[in-house]
């Protein structure tokens, strides 16, 4: 089945009082009968850890890239327990309509290298935002990015690359993404669009 929507949610959302109950609601207003997406879940204060550990006891690019991986996994479970009608899936043959938060693991190392366009690259520069976009390209579905807050509106990837409101990757991997949006889940909140 067809994927129509990647939707990153920003792990900074998960220690946001509340947060998951707004990203539930927009999640119900927001669905679409028939129609297939994919939730993946950004690293957020877990991750941030795992910053500070490489800075004090530095792991190699590859170590600390997977390590942000698996705890974006845990991250994906933490989401079908906030997310009611949310399901955890890593395979996109068994896909239905509904949302279901994406297992990212065995797809990087398995599937995302032999994918056309550019494979990530490992390293902290790549986060779940640049995930995201890859996982929309290769799918060829709308990224949507719930981020905890913004200022303004970002018209492109590059636009909020250069702002430093997603990676600076994400732009290398929304070739053939036929939508784009930031959306501030906390400030100015999430509506119904």
């Amino acid at each position: 089945m067809k994927v129509h929507e990647v939707i990153k949610v920003g792990g900074s959302l998960f220690a946001e009082p509340n947060a998951m109950r707004l990203v539930a609601d927009w999640l119900v207003v927001t669905r679409r009968a028939d129609t297939v997406r994919l939730l993946v879940a950004g690293g957020g204060p877990s991750v941030d850890a795992l910053r500070v550990i490489d800075a004090a006891n530095p792991l190699s690019t590859v170590a600390s890239h997977w390590a942000a991986v698996q705890i974006m996994d845990a991250n994906t479970r933490l989401l079908t327990e906030w997310l009611p009608g949310v399901d955890l899936t890593d395979s996109l043959r068994d896909l239905r309509p509904g949302d279901s938060a994406w297992q990212v693991r065995d797809w990087l190392r398995e599937t995302e290298p032999t994918q056309p366009g550019e494979p990530l690259r490992p390293g902290w520069q790549t986060t779940s935002d640049s995930i995201a976009a890859r996982l929309a390209s290769v799918t060829g579905a709308r990224l949507t990015l719930l981020k905890h807050s913004l200022t303004k509106a970002y018209a492109t990837p590059e636009a909020a690359a250069a702002a430093g409101v997603v990676d600076p990757e994400l732009p290398r991997h929304t070739e053939g993404v036929p939508g784009f949006r930031l959306c501030g889940a906390i400030s100015p909140g999430l509506g119904g669009t």
